[in-house]
C-alpha cells in the first residue's frame, strides 16, 4: 500500500536573481491555507522543511539555531510548550522588523491614524531561543512546526555569533527603555521584507545567516531565503519551475 501526496507550490520571490542586485540571495514562499496546519496535511510540509534542513546542515555539520515566535501561539502551540519546557529551556527575547520602525509603545497619533477596523501595530514580537543540545533543537522544531511559531535559522560560524551580529543590528534603534533589555534580539524577515531589498541589506538583516526558514502567519505560508541558490535544491526534489499562472516550483511531495 503506498501514500500519494499532493504537490506543493512554491511562490518564487528572488528566484534566478530576478532582480540581480539581491544575488546571492534566493528565496521561496510556500503559502498554506491556515495556522495550525491540520495534522492530516502535515507530511508535505514535513517533508520539505526535512530536506531542506539536510542541504542547509550540510549533512549534520552545522547546526540550527530554533526559535519560537511566541505572538502566534495559540491553545495547541501552547499546550506542546508547556509539556516540554523543561527540557528545551527556552529564553525570551525580542523579534525585530529590520525594514521597519523598532518596537516602540503606541503614541496617541499612533491610534488616531487607524483606519476603520484597522488593528493597531503590536508594542513588541516576543520569541523564544531553545537552548540545549542538537538533537533538543530538533525535537522542538519537530513538535511545534505546523504551528505557525517555528523560526529556524542556519549559521555557518554558530549562534553565539549570529546573536552578537543581530544584537549589534537590532538593539541601536531601539529608545523605548523597556524593549532594551532583552537578552537577544531576532531579525523577523516576511515576503514583502525581501522584495526589492538589495545584497547588501540582506546581509547585513540576515547577520551572518545561511538560511533562514519561518512559519509567517501574517502572510499564511512558510518563508525560505538561502544564502545560496536554491535551484539545486528544488531540482533534486523534483521540482519544475512553471511560468503560469505566475512564477512558481511545482514539487511533488
Amino acid at each position: 500500500m503506498s501514500l500519494t501526496l499532493p504537490s506543493i507550490a512554491l511562490n518564487a520571490i528572488l528566484q534566478n536573481g530576478s532582480g540581480a542586485r539581491s544575488a546571492p540571495w534566493d528565496a521561496v514562499f510556500l503559502p498554506v491555507a491556515e495556522f495550525p496546519i491540520p495534522q492530516q496535511k502535515m507530511p508535505p510540509f514535513r517533508k520539505f522543511w526535512s530536506a531542506c534542513d539536510r542541504a542547509f546542515l550540510k549533512g549534520g555539520k552545522l547546526t540550527p539555531e530554533v526559535f519560537l515566535q511566541t505572538n502566534h501561539l495559540g491553545k495547541i502551540g501552547s499546550g506542546r510548550l508547556v509539556r516540554h519546557a523543561r527540557e528545551w529551556m527556552p529564553q525570551v527575547g525580542l523579534g525585530v522588523w529590520p525594514d521597519q520602525k523598532p518596537p516602540a509603545l503606541p503614541t496617541a497619533a499612533d491610534i488616531q491614524d487607524l483606519g476603520p477596523g484597522e488593528k493597531p501595530r503590536p508594542m513588541m514580537y516576543q520569541v523564544m531561543h531553545i537552548g540545549g543540545e542538537a538533537a533538543t533543537k530538533r525535537m522542538a522544531l519537530a513538535a511545534m512546526l505546523g504551528t505557525g511559531v517555528a523560526l529556524e535559522i542556519v549559521t555557518p560560524a554558530g549562534g553565539e555569533d549570529f546573536l552578537k551580529r543581530s544584537r549589534d543590528l537590532l538593539l541601536p534603534p531601539i529608545k523605548e527603555p523597556g524593549f532594551r533589555n532583552y537578552p537577544f534580539y531576532v531579525p523577523i524577515i516576511d515576503p514583502p521584507s525581501l522584495q526589492g531589498a538589495t545584497a547588501e541589506q540582506l546581509d547585513r538583516w540576515f547577520c551572518g545567516a545561511s538560511a533562514y526558514i519561518r512559519e509567517c502567519v501574517e502572510h499564511k505560508g512558510i518563508l525560505i531565503v538561502s544564502r545560496n541558490p536554491l535551484m539545486p535544491l528544488l531540482k533534486q526534489l523534483g521540482g519544475e519551475f512553471l511560468q503560469e499562472p505566475e512564477p512558481h516550483w511545482q514539487i511533488p511531495c
